[in-house]
Order: structure tokens, then sequence, then C-alpha cells
């Protein structure tokens, strides 16, 4: 058995905020950390601790890149959120729903749109 993926890794948001303050890099560096600890992990908790002002265009970012590493899925299966109070966890929960609800999009356009001559 591989010790790495059977012991749970840590990631403090705190430690992955963007040199220059930007809401949206620190968002996908975020993602990027975690995504690199599932690959030698088979749990990854999130701490959201000490994180001030967690906008939903930074869980939409993190979120946005989740998805596109790994699915969705993978916040039940591999992950764990310890958020540091309701307000964040209520603006994850947000963001989480615009962007499932945006996998839904392709498949209620699916049919072509009329043209006319």
């Amino acid at each position: 058995m591989d010790s790495g993926r059977s012991n749970p890794a840590r990631v403090a948001a705190i430690d992955c905020m963007d040199a220059q303050g930007s809401i949206v890099d620190s968002g996908m560096l975020l993602a990027d950390t975690v995504i690199n600890a599932m690959k030698t992990h088979s749990i990854v908790v999130i701490d959201l601790n000490g994180l001030r002002g967690a906008s939903s265009s930074y869980f939409n970012v993190f979120l946005g890149r989740l998805q596109e590493a790994c699915g969705l899925g993978c916040l039940e299966r591999d992950i764990s959120i310890e958020f540091a109070n309701d307000v964040q966890k209520m603006t994850f929960d947000r963001s989480l729903e615009a962007i499932q609800a945006g996998q839904r999009i392709p498949i209620l356009n699916t049919v072509p749109s009329k043209t006319t001559t």
C-alpha cells in the first residue's frame, strides 16, 4: 500500500495566495495545488481559515479549474473543505451551483436554431 495515497494532504488556502493579490490567480493557484496533491494522496483537505474576501470569482475559478482537470465529482470523492464561516460556505455553494448549471447549458442548446434566408 502506498502510504502517501492513504494519508490525507492538507492545503491551506492562505498559503496559495497570489503575490500580486489577484483573486482569480489565487483561486487558480489553490486549484492547481489541490490537483497536484490529489496525485499522491487519496484525500485532500482544503483549509479556508484565514482566507479573507473569498468571493464568488475566487470560487468560480477554483471550481472551473477542478472541473477541467478532474470533474466536479472529485469534490465528493477526493476533497474535503473546511470553511472558516457560514458566509464563505454559502458563497462556495452558490459558485458550485452556477458551475453545475453551466454544465447543463450545452445539453439544452443541442437543437440547431432555425435560420431564415
